[in-house]
């Protein structure tokens, strides 16, 4: 699957993009609302660190991984189960 864009817009993070429609109803990462995936901070950080996924500003400057992170380093630990229990085939919500 090539890359889906993520957008993020204040402190929400959505896509309307077909590839985020089929992830969404196949792997359960993220939740559809009126024809949206939207995606947590910890879903989108997966996505990028799982190179599925680019995300994107309002300015439409990329965003990445390691960016993401380090504006929300206190959520790193939060980060690491939720990345663990996700390859291990955990549907979380």
């Amino acid at each position: 699957m090539a890359k889906f864009l993520i957008y993020k817009t204040s402190n929400s993070f959505s896509s309307n993009t077909k590839e985020s429609l089929d992830l969404a109803s196949t792997s359960y990462i993220g939740e559809i609302k009126n024809g949206k995936t939207i995606y947590s901070l910890f879903e989108v950080l997966y996505l990028l660190e799982k190179n599925k996924a680019q995300l994107l500003d309002s300015k439409d400057k990329n965003i990445s991984f390691k960016e993401l992170m380090n504006k929300n380093e206190k959520n790193h630990k939060i980060y690491l189960a939720f990345r663990d229990l996700r390859d291990k085939g955990h549907i979380l919500k």
